[in-house]
């Protein structure tokens, strides 16, 4: 028989699996009407965990206060021998304390010890811990270990005896088990998230498309500059395929985010007065879209001007243009061809609108257009906690603006470059 965590990890797995899986809005729709009606448990029974975590972090409270009544006021207060018997006799409760904590995790994690089947009600694992945290007492070489273990961490981290090492194991320990616990209580903010997002690629004729990373930024960076970016990591994070249908023309395309990282080197003085030295890396993202574009070859628009990009200098027609973009062509002509002035109007509108936009066309025709916006950054008012308002919300439609501005600066780069000047574009918003 599964424990009730047991049963929630098994639920909550399921509905993951099903949204990883999902193909469709009304799927969605679906998954989060189950979660609504679920006939089994969703929520885990933390109450061990959340005792044993507050246990630890009331040892690091309690610690705090016995040094400031005894070092700061200079007197101990009657307070000073409830906390030292706290504190002093730990190697005796916190060993039984913790049997019984790791005793309920496996048994939520289906582990099964060779024991009898009555070992698995709560109160027997109760008796046998406090067996344990008795038995301790008539065992010396055990206190012995007990403090001589937070004596040397203490002399580890800098301490001064075995308390401060019991009180940094005890704020390592609660803090770890308050951030744990915190993730588990708040499972469906992540699940939801996702659901809002493949909602909103859904909405936007956007497919998932698994891809070596790495791989593919490198390949990338042969051909485009763009990818040629920091100095450590590069990798494609996230690939999307869809398709376009403009008044004019319509097209394949790929949408990915590109993650890349500058390493370097800084110094810092240490809580010694010494001058060291640390490795930092940054981490940045760039977003767009890559597709085939006849319309100009071996060109780059550049408003980042972070890279460097090889050819001519062109100068379009318009200063603020100029302001905007500097130009790269392998031909001028090319440049000059592209660069028409309902064009050059486009180009600043959209710059204007965008955080540091390039825009690359190879020498065979592929196009790559990059912004440093987050072009999935949509925010939910719902999510799993409020399923029945959070179903309406992901049956609505969710426009991805962004994207949408995007395609339609592409669209209209393709009508101009056809020789199709008479339609007036539509502003870009931000």
């Amino acid at each position: 028989m599964y424990s009730h965590n047991s049963q929630v990890t098994a639920n909550i797995a399921d509905i993951k699996a099903r949204v990883e899986s999902a193909n469709s809005q009304d799927e969605l729709v679906s998954i989060i009407q189950d979660v609504e009606n679920h006939t089994g448990p969703l929520d885990y029974d933390d109450t061990p965990y959340r005792i044993y975590c507050w246990l630890h972090l009331s040892m690091v409270v309690l610690m705090l206060l016995e040094f400031f009544l005894a070092y700061r006021l200079g007197s101990m207060g009657i307070i000073f021998l409830p906390v030292s018997w706290f504190i002093g006799f730990s190697s005796l409760w916190l060993p039984a304390v913790s049997l019984y904590v790791l005793w309920t995790l496996l048994d939520d994690r289906n582990i099964r010890l060779p024991l009898p089947e009555g070992s698995k009600k709560p109160w027997v694992r109760g008796l046998v811990s406090v067996g344990l945290g008795i038995g301790l007492w008539f065992l010396p070489v055990w206190h012995f270990s007990y403090w001589e273990y937070f004596s040397t961490l203490s002399r580890f981290v800098g301490g001064y005896d075995a308390s401060f090492g019991l009180g940094i194991h005890a704020l390592v320990v609660g803090g770890l088990l308050w951030f744990w616990l915190r993730k588990r209580a708040k499972w469906r903010d992540p699940v939801s998230e996702q659901i809002f997002i493949m909602d909103a690629l859904f909405n936007n004729q956007l497919k998932p498309v698994k891809c070596d990373g790495e791989a593919m930024a490198k390949q990338l960076g042969e051909d485009f500059r763009e990818f040629i970016r920091g100095n450590d990591i590069r990798r494609i994070k996230n690939l999307y395929e869809g398709s376009f249908a403009g008044s004019d023309h319509s097209f394949q395309y790929q949408m990915y985010c590109f993650h890349y990282v500058r390493k370097r080197t800084e110094t810092y003085t240490d809580s010694k007065g010494n001058t060291r030295t640390r490795t930092v890396r940054d981490h940045y993202y760039r977003h767009g879209f890559l597709l085939d574009f006849p319309y100009a070859k071996g060109l780059s628009l550049d408003a980042d001007r972070s890279i460097k990009f090889s050819g001519e200098k062109y100068r379009g027609t318009s200063n603020e243009f100029n302001r905007e973009f500097k130009v790269r062509a392998h031909d001028t002509m090319n440049a000059a061809r592209l660069l028409t002035p309902a064009v050059e109007e486009r180009l600043v509108a959209f710059a204007k609108a965008f955080k540091s936009p390039v825009v690359e066309i190879t020498p065979n025709g592929r196009l790559c257009l990059a912004v440093t916006d987050d072009l999935l950054a949509i925010k939910r008012k719902h999510g799993l906690e409020n399923p029945k308002e959070f179903a309406e919300e992901i049956a609505g439609h969710t426009e991805l603006q962004k994207v949408q501005d995007m395609l339609d600066l592409i669209h209209d780069l393709m009508r101009f470059s056809d020789n199709n000047f008479t339609t007036p574009y539509k502003p870009v918003t931000a």
